[in-house]
């Protein structure tokens, strides 16, 4: 779980933050309060009423949402990845999981 959260320092991000509310989250991503969240990386994953009020709002605010193996999001999933989609694929680069052979 801290492995993401190394690689993500390391790549200029000045700051995480855990707010605690997944619907707040995603809506802050939509205002541009965050760049980026994701959860679900060390099966902390979120339920549907974390993800569909908030994921509509950010969607329509123009933010793109993925699990965090960068597939397609679903309320019902596992994990999700929320940004702006200028950045989306820069943070999946850095948090998608290793794969395990």
């Amino acid at each position: 779980m801290l492995e993401p959260v190394r690689k993500l320092l390391n790549r200029s991000v000045r700051t995480i933050r855990m707010i605690g509310s997944g619907a707040l989250d995603l809506c802050f991503v939509a205002c541009g309060r965050l760049d980026a969240v994701y959860a679900g990386i060390a099966g902390e994953g979120w339920y549907p009423w974390d993800y569909a009020a908030g994921g509509l709002i950010a969607e329509e605010a123009g933010a793109k949402l993925c699990k965090v193996d960068g597939s397609e999001f679903s309320i019902f999933g596992d994990s999700v990845v929320c940004s702006s989609p200028s950045i989306v694929d820069d943070i999946l680069e850095v948090i998608k999981p290793e794969s395990r052979n």
